[in-house]
């Protein structure tokens, strides 16, 4: 029995969707094993950017990352000598100033981490998962070219 073109077409189309999604899976999970010990990965999730700031063991501030655009990730080492890393969100509506939305133990030798910053400026949360001890992946996240 000879199957018509529109079938055809469908039946391609839907082999094709299948492989492309397959594809970006594939991507996003060997992506986020790539993240690897002493890096953090963060995922400005909610509706703002967000970054990180580093200090030492003494409390004392050691720099910070650059900013991650809401949508995007990025991914940074963990600076030596850091013992915690903040998660600041960015004010929409005055970009030049930001806010805590909370932070996390981080060393270089920490298992590899992912900071999701959420909710909203008015309603920040935020969301952070370790390689090693939560074997579920993340879903994938568009990256930010660096």
């Amino acid at each position: 029995m000879a199957l018509s073109n529109k079938v055809r077409r469908t039946t391609l189309g839907i082999v094709g969707t299948g492989l492309a999604m397959a594809a970006v899976l594939a991507t996003s999970g060997s992506a986020s094993a790539a993240i690897g010990t002493g890096h953090i990965e963060v995922c400005s999730n909610g509706n703002y950017a967000s970054y990180l700031k580093w200090y030492n063991e003494d409390y004392q501030v050691q720099g910070r990352s650059a900013t991650v655009p809401a949508g995007t990730c990025q991914t940074f080492a963990v600076p030596a000598n850091n013992v915690l890393a903040e998660l600041w969100g960015v004010w929409n509506t005055h970009p030049d100033q930001s806010f805590l939305a909370g932070g996390t133990d981080e060393s270089t030798d920490s298992p590899a981490t992912l900071i999701r910053a959420q909710g909203t400026t008015t309603n920040p949360w935020f969301t952070v998962q370790m390689w090693g001890t939560d074997p579920t992946p993340p879903p994938p996240m568009p990256r930010q070219a660096s």
